[in-house]
């Protein structure tokens, strides 16, 4: 249960974060492609930040 907890608080966690942080609050196009390709970017972007969070970040601190 505990694990299973966690992984949804992740989940809920990453996406407030998009919510929040990444995602326009209004989306002004209509096509289709151009609002999936909007909501995407914002999916790579947070992906970016937490594999640079995670990876290369304790990296370079342990270098330093």
């Amino acid at each position: 249960m505990k694990q299973r907890y966690k992984i949804r608080s992740t989940v809920e966690r990453a996406n407030a974060h998009l919510k929040d942080w990444l995602w326009p609050s209004k989306i002004i196009v209509r096509r289709y492609s151009k609002v999936n390709f909007t909501l995407m970017a914002g999916v790579l972007c947070l992906a970016a930040m937490k594999i640079f969070q995670y990876f290369i970040l304790p990296v370079l601190d342990s270098v330093a």
